[in-house]
């Protein structure tokens, strides 16, 4: 069964600069949402983007990140792992400052 993370936030708000959001750049942030905590913990910044494509396992052969929901979608566009990795140390940042209120929360 399903348990979403307890980490919760609103995929638009998350944007770590001001490029537009697209419909695209909203399923990437869905795809970095449901990523188990348990595989986040695995990443590193210091990794090449070879690494962090295969740490992925989403990335197709021509280095561009897989969306199932956006492949239909008529505005998808590719996502290569330069904007991939932005987005994802966003929501990284986001989870911790999810934690940090939690733990000032619950004193």
């Amino acid at each position: 069964m399903y348990a979403p993370p307890r980490w919760d936030y609103n995929i638009a708000d998350m944007a770590p600069g001001s490029d537009p959001i697209d419909e695209t750049t909203l399923e990437l942030r869905a795809y970095l949402k449901r990523v188990p905590e348990a595989k986040v913990h695995q990443y590193r910044p210091e990794w090449t983007g070879d690494e962090v494509m295969v740490w992925s396992g989403d990335f197709d052969e021509d280095g561009f990140l897989v969306l199932p929901a956006a492949a239909g979608s008529v505005d998808a566009r590719s996502i290569d792992v330069v904007e991939f990795r932005r987005e994802l140390e966003a929501a990284l940042a986001q989870r911790a400052r999810e934690r940090l209120a939690e733990a000032v929360a619950s004193r």
